[in-house]
Order: C-alpha cells, then sequence, then structure tokens
C-alpha cells in the first residue's frame, strides 16, 4: 500500500511539473553514500520534486509535527521520512535536543545501509529572494556519520539547486541545477580534531556551494525582474532553454547585487525601467514581449490548433461536469488555508488527491446505484481522463487566446508594438550593457 501511494504522489507531481531540466546530472555519482542537499521553495513537493529529477530515491526529514494526524504519518512512511524535532516545536510537548539525537541516529543508519538522504538544511520552506542562514545539522549528519563508517564511508554531499518557473501552476516548468559535489572524507581529519569547528566548515562549505546554483536578488521583486530581463537579452531562444536561462539570470543577479552595493542609485534606475516597461506589457494583458512581433498565423496552422481543440472538447466537458466542483473547492481552500506561495503548490496537490479522488469515488457509486456497472466503469474511466483533458484544454485555450491577442495587437496598432519592441531591445541592451560591464570590472 505504502509503494503504491508513494508511485501515485510520484506520478501526479510527475503529471503537475511535466517539463523538467535538469543541468549537470553526472555530478551525481552513480555508487558510494549519498546526502542531496538543496534550496526549499516549495514545501512538501520539493523531496518528490527531487526524487524524481535526479533519480536518487532519497529518503527525506519532515518536521515531526507532520507525523501526528493518521494520514501523513502514513504519508511520510511511504516516503522513509524520518521526523526532524524543531525548536519551535519543544513548546508543543516535543523533546527538541533528545528527539533529534533520535533523528541523527535514524540518519546515519540509513547512511550506513546505502540508502540515500535528502535534506534541506535552510530548515523552512520559503519564497524569499535569498537562501536562510543555513542549519548544521546536514553537516552534522554527514561527518558523524563519515566518522562510524570511517574509513569505508564513500560519503558525497550533492548540493542541488530547485528553481520552478511557477510554484502552484499546473503543467509548469522546474530546473534542478546539480552543484559541484562535496567529499565528506576531505573533512574527516578536522572533525578528529574539533568536531564544533569542522562542522561550521562544512556548513558553510554547503551554503557557497548552495549560492553558486541558486540565483538570489535583494528583494523578490528584483529577482523576477532579473528573471525577466533574462529572457528578453539575448536570444530569444532563451524561453525555452531553461538552464540557459538560470545561467544569464545568475550573471545578472551576480552584477545587479555588486551594482547596488557600489552604485545603488544606478542599480535602482535599472530595477525602476525594468518595472515600468513590465507593467505596460501587463496593462496591454502581453506576458511575452518577444509574443508581441507574431507574425500571420498560417491557415494550416490555425485549423490544426482549432481541430485539437474540437477533439478535445467533448472529453473536457465531461472531466469538468465531473471535477469542476471539487477542483474549485480545491482552490478555494487551498487560497484560504495559506497566503505563503512556498506551500500553495503542496495545499493544491493534496487537496486535490482528497476532493477530487472523493467526487469520483462518489460519483462512480452513484452511477452503480443509478445505471448499473457498465456506467460506473465509465465514470470510472472518464472521470480521471476528462479531468486532465479539460485542464489541458483550458492550458491549450489560454495558449491560443494569448497568440491571437499577440496577433490583434500586431494587426490593429503596429505602432504599439513597434513601440514595445524598440523599447523591449533598448531596455534589454541597456541592462545587459551595465551589467556586463560591472562583471567585467570585477574579474
Amino acid at each position: 500500500m505504502s509503494s503504491l501511494f508513494r508511485r501515485l504522489c510520484e506520478a501526479l507531481v510527475a503529471l503537475y511539473f511535466p517539463a523538467r531540466v535538469v543541468a549537470n546530472r553526472e555530478r551525481i555519482p552513480t555508487q558510494g553514500r549519498i546526502l542531496l542537499v538543496a534550496n526549499h521553495p516549495n514545501g512538501l513537493l520539493d523531496p518528490i520534486v527531487l526524487r524524481i529529477m535526479t533519480g536518487v530515491p532519497a529518503r527525506f526529514l519532515a518536521k515531526s509535527t507532520l507525523f501526528k494526524s493518521a494520514f501523513f504519518r502514513f504519508a511520510m512512511g511511504s516516503f522513509g521520512a524520518i521526523p526532524v524535532f524543531r525548536r519551535q516545536d519543544a513548546a508543543e510537548g516535543e523533546a527538541s535536543r533528545d528527539g533529534n539525537e533520535r533523528t541523527f541516529a535514524l540518519c546515519r543508519e540509513a547512511l550506513a545501509a546505502r540508502e540515500p538522504l535528502a535534506l534541506f538544511p535552510e530548515g523552512v520552506s520559503h519564497a524569499d529572494a535569498q537562501l536562510h542562514p543555513l542549519k548544521t545539522g546536514a553537516a552534522r549528519i554527514a561527518l558523524s556519520s563519515d566518522a562510524e563508517l570511517a574509513p569505508y564511508a564513500d560519503m558525497t554531499i550533492v548540493p542541488v539547486g530547485l528553481e520552478y518557473e511557477s510554484r502552484s501552476t499546473f503543467r509548469s516548468r522546474v530546473l534542478a541545477v546539480v552543484g559541484e559535489p562535496i567529499r565528506v572524507e576531505d573533512f574527516r581529519a578536522s572533525y578528529a580534531a574539533d568536531p564544533r569547528a569542522a562542522v561550521e566548515t562544512l556548513t558553510e562549505t554547503i551554503a557557497q556551494r548552495l549560492r553558486a546554483i541558486v540565483v538570489q536578488a535583494s528583494t523578490r521583486a528584483v529577482l523576477d525582474g532579473v528573471a525577466r530581463v533574462a529572457v528578453w537579452t539575448g536570444d530569444p531562444a532563451l524561453r525555452d532553454d531553461l538552464d540557459a536561462r538560470h545561467r544569464r539570470a545568475a550573471q545578472l543577479s551576480d552584477a545587479l547585487a555588486r551594482l547596488e552595493a557600489d552604485a545603488p542609485e544606478r542599480a535602482e534606475a535599472l530595477v525602476r525601467e525594468v518595472r515600468e516597461y513590465d507593467r505596460v506589457l501587463r496593462a496591454l494583458g502581453v506576458e511575452d514581449p518577444w509574443g508581441l512581433e507574431v507574425g500571420r498565423v498560417r491557415f494550416t496552422v490555425a485549423v490544426r490548433v482549432v481541430a485539437k481543440l474540437v477533439a478535445m472538447a467533448p472529453f473536457a466537458a465531461i472531466g469538468a461536469l465531473l471535477g469542476w466542483a471539487p477542483y474549485r473547492l480545491v482552490g478555494v481552500i487551498a487560497s484560504r488555508y495559506t497566503k505563503h506561495e512556498d506551500v500553495l503548490g503542496t495545499v493544491k496537490l493534496l487537496g486535490g488527491m482528497l476532493f477530487v479522488g472523493v467526487a469520483w469515488l462518489l460519483e462512480t457509486i452513484a452511477a452503480f446505484a443509478r445505471f448499473g456497472a457498465l456506467a460506473a466503469l465509465a465514470v470510472l474511466v472518464l472521470a480521471p481522463l476528462g479531468g486532465y483533458l479539460a485542464l489541458r484544454f483550458d492550458e491549450e485555450l489560454t495558449l491560443s487566446l494569448a497568440a491571437l491577442r499577440h496577433a490583434w495587437i500586431r494587426n490593429r496598432r503596429p505602432d504599439v508594438v513597434d513601440r514595445l519592441a524598440a523599447r523591449r531591445e533598448a531596455l534589454a541592451d541597456h541592462v545587459s550593457t551595465e551589467l556586463d560591464r560591472v562583471l567585467r570590472e570585477s574579474n
């Protein structure tokens, strides 16, 4: 049952984020003991995404409060999760220090058995623009395990940076950047001489490796602006190449941070330019500035798109009929349950599994009671298939309407499009030139 539940969760997360790109996958060892350490931008989805993308079936640490309810205890157990006791949990009656000793012991047992672990050393999920200071737990677990298993530990810490195009949007994309691995045995001698100093040194090393692969900025607004400018500058193909976009965004973010430190007025002026241009685009309903220059849509392409929508429509209508109410209920509950972007995707996925699944089950039972087994089988098949096609239909329709909107603006207001395109190129050139100059001067 646990294995089935785990596979179902992984399948749903893979469906939720179908476009997944892994950069530097070759850095993940194929043998030895592995300890993955990653940033934590998306709640309970992060460990599942990490498992799927790296191909490492890692156990992970989860806060002890998640193990209190029967459902979450089962869910956490399905992934072999290990409870971690935080200081704030001690106020609720948990013995934090004793609990963490048990946690570390379980982690050492897992590593001794060559079971990979995944840790999120920031200690909390968040949507902030910068990494939080790292806890020392990952370093303590790695070094204490290495000491117990030496000289045959063969343990590697693998940093991974997770970057979501949109944390809570169905069928959005996610990038995992694998950082430079850390050999734990390199810290073995220093740990034997001074355990506390070795833990601090290894923790800082992990932080440096994560900072090298996670794009950061002074504020969330600035970080989002950097991501947009990374697409606007250079080849339009950056829209589709997550890894190339990430590398460009990392360069721009580094340069902007240096500019903010040396000339904050110039940095603020650049940020203001990006915000003003973005505000104009949004006022026109334009998400993608490159889409402004779409040419005439060929008749064959239009026919193909329309035919696809028409073919999907009946099944999408059935899916909407059978799942619309619980699907909308999930959205309402999720938005009321949390305002935090980093847990919204988790709430939506878990809520969808619960409410939509229960609704389909009740509809199947009702069909059986009213029309018999054949009708129940039809509902059982059509409900999930139609639900998936309803979401795909909505996605395709949204993209088609956006393309039509761009084409309409292009045909009806070519002067506006030309000015916006010129402004985009000028802005991209200005920002790129300024920030590239900063990078050259710093090297």
